[in-house]
């Protein structure tokens, strides 16, 4: 065992709390530890629906109810034949709302059923916007990263409802340098179009991932504070439990166990010995 857990008071109930939890293991060292991430900004192009406006809607009643000129549902309507109201119509036809025709030299129209769909509420209108997708993500794992679920059960929608105190993502440039980090080794260049459209849907449910924008990405590094517990066997071979404190969450309540990422800094540090 060494001095640090052995000495250091501020480790005392961590060593004795997590001593035996490896058999034919010994608790050798406790220590912080900066893990990888990223923070990042992408143009995503989305498509959102939205209910059709008033008036449409207005104009696609009258139509409904056998009133199919422009000239009577106009007078039905009290409003002149002004320009507005044909932009109307052609905006109406557009969308596959409502047909046209001419009749006796004067222009009807005549429901779709696209239209009825959409006076139903069964459809709604599709467009497209560019928004600034900001999303985190996790170095070791090369997945994202959702800040408010605990890191091992990301993506699983069933666990995705238990929600954790959220991470505290810490700018990389500003911190002390002689805490023991691993280094940003996989920068998120490029990244799977299915994950991305995948985990934007997720985050913004109430639009629909249509493209990427262009291929930049908007990186920047950052870290989490965990505390790594090492343990040692008799040929001297280490294997590591990362596990959060109080500078890993926001509302610490206990040194929960962080699985996935214990296995990638065990394999780190065996590549890569202290």
């Amino acid at each position: 065992m060494s001095k640090t857990a052995e000495f250091n008071p501020k480790d005392q109930n961590i060593f004795k709390q997590f001593k035996d939890n490896h058999i034919e293991y010994e608790l050798t060292n406790i220590f912080e530890i900066l893990l990888p991430f990223w923070e990042c900004t992408k143009s995503i192009v989305a498509e959102t629906e939205t209910d059709i406006d008033r008036f449409s809607k207005i104009i696609l009643q009258t139509i409904e109810a056998d009133i199919t000129s422009q000239k009577e549902i106009c007078a039905f309507l009290g409003i002149k034949e002004a320009s507005f109201v044909t932009v109307q119509f052609h905006f109406l036809i557009k969308n596959e709302m409502i047909i046209e025709s001419i009749k006796d030299n004067e222009t009807h129209y005549q429901i779709t059923h696209n239209g009825k769909a959409f006076l139903q509420k069964k459809k709604k209108l599709k467009s497209l916007e560019t928004i600034p997708f900001r999303f985190k993500y996790n170095d070791l794992l090369q997945s994202f990263f959702n800040p408010d679920i605990a890191i091992d059960r990301q993506g699983n929608k069933k666990e995705n409802i238990k929600k954790a105190t959220e991470y505290k993502l810490l700018e990389t440039r500003l911190l002390d340098y002689k805490i023991i980090k691993i280094k940003h080794n996989n920068k998120p260049n490029k990244i799977n179009t299915l994950e991305l459209a995948t985990f934007f849907n997720q985050q913004h449910p109430t639009l629909s991932f249509f493209d990427e924008e262009t291929n930049k990405i908007e990186t920047h590094r950052r870290s989490i504070s965990f505390l790594a517990i090492e343990y040692s066997d008799i040929t001297g071979s280490k294997r590591y439990d990362i596990r959060r404190h109080k500078k890993t969450v926001h509302k610490f309540d206990k040194n929960d166990l962080e699985e996935n990422l214990s296995k990638c800094v065990t394999d780190y540090f065996a590549k890569f010995p202290l």
